[in-house]
């Protein structure tokens, strides 16, 4: 209190204070709100509800010996929750829906926030690296230097478990860089022009279905007539792209040849740990299933209850700590 300058109020000014902060939390929310709360927090009494919850009319609910954090109105609505789907998907929704249904909902419906991963820094490391050393290539204003300039300047030093593992990394993209110059240097590629902009993280909108399918394509080389689609990989390279590989690439070539009418050579994943680069050919017939697997995974995630499906990718996923379903 010897430390408050205004006049302090009658009663409890912590609690007038800690509810005034609560109001003021819950109307900042846009489009919902959740609240949640537990029994145990790791103490040795139970955790009753916050006062300001029981005010307002709500009590804890236990649905079950498995689910504890259930929070339900005492006077239930009849009206079931509608589920409101982002106004747009990407390959990564596409690709977290085939996974898990419930990883799709935790991830990109509710949102939940994950812990990042030493491999996610170093990636966007090295994309941001590349686009803004190839940006000053296309002018001739880049060598050696200047891409590992602009890899230092990048560096994001977040995640990585300890200095030693951020040292390992700092060094592997040091080696990866260098392999890629050396190569850049000497194939001196053809960068595509978009409306007079290099075709670098290209952003794209495209049409499938009557549903809006975004992505970035991190590079278009021209090859005459035609272009090749490259898509930059932090790891080592495969011996042979599988069926399973494709869709990614799959995707960006309908945008390419939809949204910006482009006719594409072929398609690319370019390795960056050891330099080389895996290429494949698509079929129309490859394609057009393709497209036709899209329209049925966003017709199926609209009606979906994001049932999960447990299995062996339980032990990968961003969500298993806080999923009843995960497979142990």
């Amino acid at each position: 209190e010897k430390l408050i300058k205004d006049i302090i109020p009658e009663g409890d000014f912590h609690l007038q204070e800690e509810r005034r902060l609560f109001y003021v939390a819950m109307t900042r929310a846009k489009s919902g709100l959740f609240l949640t709360s537990a029994e145990d927090y790791g103490g040795s009494r139970e955790k009753k509800l916050s006062r300001f919850l029981t005010e307002l009319g709500y009590a804890r609910k236990v649905t079950s010996t498995k689910t504890k954090l259930n929070l339900a109105r005492v006077k239930k609505t009849k009206k079931k929750t509608k589920t409101i789907l982002p106004d747009h998907f990407s390959f990564t929704q596409l690709k977290a829906f085939e996974t898990c249904p419930c990883q799709y909902k935790f991830a990109h419906i509710l949102k939940i926030p994950t812990r990042s991963k030493a491999v996610f820094s170093f990636g966007r490391t090295m994309h941001n690296a590349l686009y803004h050393f190839t940006m000053q290539a296309i002018k001739n204003k880049a060598d050696l230097k200047t891409l590992l300039r602009f890899y230092k300047q990048e560096w994001i030093d977040e995640w990585y478990d300890n200095q030693k593992q951020r040292d390992e990394y700092y060094k592997l993209g040091e080696k990866a860089l260098k392999q890629f110059y050396d190569a850049f240097s000497k194939q001196k590629p053809d960068i595509l022009q978009i409306n007079n902009e290099p075709a670098l993280e290209q952003a794209f909108r495209l049409k499938i279905g009557g549903n809006t399918i975004i992505g970035k394509i991190d590079r278009i080389d021209k090859i005459g007539d035609r272009v090749e689609i490259i898509d930059y990989k932090t790891g080592t390279a495969k011996e042979k792209i599988l069926s399973k590989d494709k869709p990614q690439l799959l995707l960006y070539q309908l945008a390419a040849e939809e949204v910006f009418g482009l006719e594409v050579e072929k398609l690319t994943y370019h390795y960056l740990e050891d330099g080389k680069s895996v290429s494949f050919v698509s079929s129309e017939q490859e394609k057009e299933k393709y497209r036709e697997k899209i329209i049925e995974e966003i017709k199926q995630m609209k009606k979906s209850d994001f049932a999960a499906t447990p299995g062996w990718d339980c032990a990968y996923c961003d969500f298993k700590d806080i999923c009843e379903y995960a497979k142990k």
